[in-house]
């Protein structure tokens, strides 16, 4: 673990999950002749809702995708700043255009079902931890609607296992 002048390393007090986009709207005529699939359009935010910038270098996750934010192509989220890894980034790009702070991309299908992820810091220590589902009573996000799951209460110590804490997007593509 290395420390990094004027950044705070990322802990559960400033960085969150918040939004789960794991079952993408089919892709378009368009997006299938660049040979996607909607998997490819898949990816993961997060927010630092602190007031100082932090660094993700030491941080990976242990459950769920592989992903470790020390080889991605940013370790550092601002105060208040969202970023997102993503399955495939020239996908994401054509989708969601490309203004958003991609941190990097992953190499694994989430599930669409539900599953465990959890991010943990250089000494394996989980720092976020959720299980999400698609089964009652999280909200559900039926076959092909492209709607993300939100994380509704973005403030340290909310409870990332409640689904009361998480809603359906109200817009395809989250």
């Amino acid at each position: 673990s290395t420390f990094r002048i004027g950044l705070s390393p990322a802990g559960t007090s400033n960085f969150l999950i918040s939004e789960l986009m794991v079952d993408p709207e089919s892709p378009s005529d368009e997006e299938k002749a660049s040979d996607y699939s909607s998997s490819n359009f898949e990816y993961i935010e997060f927010y630092n809702p602190s007031d100082v910038a932090i660094d993700l270098a030491d941080l990976r996750f242990t459950a769920g995708i592989n992903y470790v934010f020390g080889e991605g192509d940013m370790t550092t989220l601002a105060p208040k700043a969202y970023g997102v890894i993503v399955n495939d980034r020239e996908a994401f790009a054509q989708r969601y255009g490309d203004g958003l702070h991609i941190l990097g991309e992953y190499n694994k299908k989430l599930s669409n079902g539900g599953e465990h992820l959890e991010v943990s810091d250089s000494r394996f220590e989980p720092i976020i931890s959720v299980i999400y589902s698609n089964n009652d009573p999280w909200p559900a996000n039926n076959e092909d609607e492209g709607n993300s799951l939100v994380f509704t209460n973005l403030v340290v110590d909310s409870d990332l296992n409640d689904p009361a804490n998480w809603a359906s997007s109200t817009i395809k593509g989250g």
